[in-house]
């Protein structure tokens, strides 16, 4: 199961692609839920309690094989938790008494923490578009703005000062992502802005004044220690509250 990320706020955008890599040659019924944080089911498609069979008494399914699932913002009003979206094959000559009756088991877990949905909401891709929710960060979404320093390139201690004095859609607690977040943001998202200082710096500690990592948006070719006077493009984020 192919997740957007792992943790979101409310009003957070999120989806869910179901992916098969092997060949399935048995009959199968297949269900698609979500597991809440309560231990209830919702039926994955419908959003319901009413739990329906995605597809009944399939000859054979052939790889690769995807299907989007889910893509949609999370309700205002989401319990926080533990989630889990679950496509389960049964054998549908035999009676289906739970979850460990399935021979195929397909799932991804999710959590849904505290935020502010209404700052999302305004600022994310249902309003102004902005910024974006990757994992648990907020990111500013476009090379051409404020967020960004309007695809401007500084210094690393320029840069430093920047992001931690930035004052934006009404917040102020953005700053440079470290190297392992702006990792995640290129598996999850290229966004092309070329190479993006991060916060952590390179090597030994009588080498951290001198250079500091950048990671190259768009293309995800990997981490540069770089000089921290050479002039590198900069992204503010900030944390999901």
């Amino acid at each position: 199961m192919m997740l957007n990320g792992s943790s979101f706020a409310r009003g957070g955008f999120f989806s869910a692609t179901f992916r098969l890599d092997r060949l399935i040659t048995q009959p199968f019924t297949v269900f698609s839920v979500i597991i809440m944080p309560d231990g209830s089911m919702l039926d994955a498609l419908t959003l319901g309690p009413d739990i329906k069979p995605l597809a009944s008494n399939v000859s054979r399914l052939d790889s690769p094989f995807s299907y989007p699932l889910l893509s949609l913002n999370l309700p205002a009003g989401a319990p926080l938790g533990q989630y889990e979206v679950v496509a389960a094959f049964f054998d549908p000559s035999k009676p289906i008494t739970g979850r460990q009756a399935a021979f195929l088991d397909v799932s991804g877990k999710f959590e849904i923490v505290g935020g502010d949905p209404g700052w999302y909401l305004k600022y994310g891709p249902d309003g102004t578009d902005d910024i974006a929710q990757i994992g648990t960060l907020y990111t500013a979404n476009w090379t051409d703005s404020f967020g960004c320093a309007y695809g401007g390139t500084m210094n690393w201690d320029d840069a430093m000062a920047w992001a931690d004095g930035l004052n934006w859609l009404e917040k102020s607690d953005w700053r440079l992502a470290t190297k392992n977040e702006l990792d995640a943001i290129c598996d999850a998202w290229k966004n092309p802005i070329g190479k993006v200082w991060s916060s952590t710096e390179w090597g030994p500690p009588n080498l951290q004044s001198y250079a500091a990592w950048v990671t190259w948006l768009g293309m995800c070719v990997g981490d540069l220690p770089t000089p921290k006077i050479y002039l590198q493009c900069v992204r503010a984020v900030r944390d999901v509250e």
